[in-house]
């Protein structure tokens, strides 16, 4: 039972970064990300923190801006590679430790929390008010 909470406490916690995710790419301008560093939160922008580009003989190369920041590090360069860094590993470990449970069970108390948990952060606690 215990193993149980975990994962349906890890599950709803994934499900809230999901919808940060969803928040930042749709309605940025409207959600309580605004209130902070629109260089690394704004996804309009925050592409600029991954990304360098050169002029090599005349022509645009995009090179990484610094080792990693396109592949392995990617979830330190802006709010939505952060917010689907937790939302991935969160859900992994959800499954991680839920193996054990029956499969129809899980998935359906999975499928109820991700929906209250998307909803209740996408449409309410992400938007100012």
């Amino acid at each position: 039972m215990v193993s149980q909470i975990i994962v349906f406490s890890l599950c709803f916690l994934a499900f809230a970064f999901y919808a940060g995710m969803g928040t930042l790419q749709f309605h940025f301008y409207k959600s309580v990300f605004v209130r902070f560093n629109h260089r690394f939160w704004n996804p309009v922008i925050s592409c600029e923190n991954k990304w360098k580009h050169d002029f090599i003989d005349g022509e645009i190369v995009r090179k990484e801006r610094f080792f990693g920041s396109s592949t392995v590090w990617v979830f330190l360069t802006d709010g939505y590679h952060l917010l689907q860094f937790f939302f991935e590993n969160l859900a992994f470990l959800a499954i991680a430790i839920g193996v054990d449970m029956k499969v129809y069970y899980a998935f359906l108390i999975i499928r109820v929390i991700y929906s209250i948990s998307f909803n209740l952060f996408f449409d309410k606690i992400l938007i100012k008010k």
